[in-house]
């Protein structure tokens, strides 16, 4: 029997998926993301052809630390789902704890010189040149201990949004800079789908046509979307 013959140019889709269906957890491996079948159909999935393609997420971002330090913990795993504002990783905080406790104490002393100069300004018993320095002591001691505050606040790395970790860059122990990767956050709420499709059959799909898309990589679930683009060329 003849086999069908392909062409060697193939073309790409991008479909827009909703959100993934409740009940199942991530699994460990997300990328890379391979879709094991998705099916263009006009009606139902089994009236449809199969073709194989990639997810790409739509909002991918590399989580970091504004400041430098020894990764003390990571509350993540590959491939867990995380919520905003959650816990990704923490820094060892001892040395900017220290940093900040003196910042707070050198901040009170300005304050206390303050209030005892405002005193005597106001009695007209210090010129206005002093006065002006002890107003600049004070809020430069406030800007540093704000500085320091910061900075131990920064140890901590939380979720900006919804998602899954989809790498995970650092082990505990290791030293990290600002701007460092440590993980990796998709949002799988949009997904993006590109696919290959034969362009002997490129003429059967058009925009809107409804997909359903089973991804390996998560357990074989499934999700329904539709066919958002099309090459120009098409």
């Amino acid at each position: 029997m003849k086999r069908k013959q392909f062409s060697s140019v193939w073309f790409s889709l991008l479909l827009l998926l909703g959100g993934c269906q409740d009940g199942q957890e991530q699994v460990n491996e997300l990328q890379p993301v391979n879709v094991k079948t998705m099916t263009v159909v006009r009606g139902a999935p089994s009236d449809g052809s199969r073709y194989s393609g990639t997810v790409e997420e739509q909002n991918g971002t590399p989580l970091s630390f504004s400041v430098a330090g020894t990764v003390q913990a990571v509350h993540v795993r590959l491939g867990q789902r995380v919520a905003a504002g959650q816990l990704i990783a923490t820094l060892d905080d001892a040395s900017l704890r220290n940093s900040h406790a003196a910042a707070q104490a050198a901040l009170k002393q300005a304050e206390d010189a303050y209030r005892r100069m405002k005193e005597l300004h106001d009695k007209g018993s210090l010129p206005d040149i002093k006065w002006v320095e002890v107003q600049s002591q004070v809020e430069q001691a406030r800007s540093v201990e704000q500085i320091a505050a910061k900075n131990l606040r920064d140890c901590r790395l939380y979720a900006p949004y919804d998602g899954v970790i989809a790498a995970k860059n650092v082990e505990v122990g290791q030293n990290v800079v600002p701007g460092l990767s440590v993980a990796q956050l998709v949002s799988t709420s949009v997904l993006n789908v590109r696919i290959a499709v034969p362009e002997t059959e490129i003429a059967s799909v058009a925009v809107g046509q409804s997909a359903y898309i089973t991804v390996q990589a998560l357990g074989n679930r499934s999700f329904k979307g539709s066919v958002v683009r099309l090459p120009v060329w098409a």
